[in-house]
């Protein structure tokens, strides 16, 4: 897990954009998805994963826009990185983009 920042009390991320830059590669990788959330609920702020190993094209993004906070606590908001095949340790190359829109109520 990666965290992106940490989401003040009473704060909802609204939106989550991720896309590549370059395809990840490594040996032996099957498969190489992310997703943004918190380490309760790695899902919590991407409507699903994003594959990593997508050929990298205008049109391939995700973009998730849910304003439903997972908590009123403060909190990290994460991207978790998931592979099949080999760890993320064998991973030699590529670039990913994460986007975020967030609000706070004080």
């Amino acid at each position: 897990d990666e965290v992106l920042f940490t989401l003040a009390a009473q704060g909802t991320v609204n939106r989550v954009w991720i896309k590549s830059g370059t395809v990840f590669a490594g040996v032996g990788v099957a498969t190489l998805v992310v997703s943004i959330g918190t380490i309760g609920s790695p899902l919590g702020y991407s409507i699903g994963t994003y594959d990593l190993l997508a050929a990298v094209a205008d049109a391939n993004y995700l973009d998730s826009r849910m304003p439903v906070p997972i908590t009123s606590a403060s909190h990290a908001v994460i991207a978790r990185f998931t592979s099949t095949g080999a760890n993320l340790s064998a991973l030699t190359s590529g670039s990913v983009t994460v986007g975020y829109c967030t609000d706070a109520i004080n």
